[in-house]
């Protein structure tokens, strides 16, 4: 992890425009191939009578859920949206695409767009593309999942799914536009030890600061209930606009401070 040395902060907003339906819900199929039928339009073209065509088009997303962890052997349902612009008029969001590919996952939203001879009305309002998408049930493993056209994600660790055999969890969901995921607690994690060996680093507060470094240590007890909630807060960061470069941060090493009694309290010191 790495701290900034430029940092350009976009403010997250909705954008009105002529709107049709944004929101498709439906379910993976195999490998490489789209979920089910999406929502159709309130303005969309299906009410209409007149004559047309329809063409299909990609849709960018730039942010995405993934569960801490996973349950094995069972679908997955995540969400993925775009963090500003509106769907055109008489357009509508298929399915998700949901495509893995050995241990990544790639998420996606298209669109469908029908124009009409008739004179229909377009409303001027929209909301934010959104879908929901369902991963088919996976081995227990590391995924990485990406969201087709989101760039790169820089200055966040990568979008890691882990699914375990005795996972608990199925779903996520994101935090409503605008709204950063909750900021980590460090205090609901112990932090007792014995030994410097009882130790890890750890980072807690807001996981969607770009390039933040180690600011905490957490006992090896808790170290996988930390990890599991850092993953899935760290997921929902929508990757900044413009160029950012990353410095490398201050080493530092997870120590068990013993000094106030028989039992010690893991602490983050400069390392070497």
């Amino acid at each position: 992890m790495r701290h900034p040395l430029l940092f350009s902060f976009v403010a997250l907003s909705l954008v009105a425009a002529c709107g049709g339906s944004v929101t498709g819900v439906g379910s993976s199929g195999s490998s490489g191939s789209s979920g089910s039928s999406g929502s159709s339009g309130s303005s969309g073209s299906s009410g209409s009578s007149g004559s047309g065509s329809c063409s299909t088009t990609t849709v960018a997303g730039d942010r995405a859920c993934v569960p801490g962890t996973a349950r094995a052997n069972v679908s997955i349902g995540v969400v993925i949206d775009a963090s500003d612009g509106c769907l055109g008029c008489f357009t509508t969001l298929d399915a998700c695409q949901v495509a893995v590919t050995g241990d990544k996952i790639t998420l996606g939203m298209r669109a469908t767009t029908c124009t009409t001879t008739d004179d229909i009305g377009c409303p001027a309002i929209c909301n934010i593309p959104m879908v929901k998408c369902s991963i088919p049930p996976l081995a227990a493993g590391e995924y990485v999942v990406e969201v087709a056209g989101e760039g790169q994600r820089v200055g966040f660790p990568p979008r890691t799914l882990v699914v375990t055999d005795d996972g608990a969890e199925t779903t996520c969901t994101l935090p409503q536009h605008g709204s950063l995921p909750d900021e980590l607690d460090g205090s609901k994690y112990a932090r007792s030890c014995s030994v410097d060996e009882d130790c890890v680093v750890a980072r807690v507060g807001n996981l969607c600061q770009p390039c933040a470094c180690p600011n905490t240590a957490v006992a090896t007890s808790a170290a996988s209930a930390y990890a599991s909630d850092a993953r899935a807060r760290s997921s929902q960061c929508t990757p900044q606009k413009g160029a950012i470069a990353c410095a490398a941060c201050a080493p530092v090493k997870a120590t068990c401070d013993t000094s106030s009694g028989l039992t010690g309290t893991c602490k983050l010191e400069p390392g070497l």
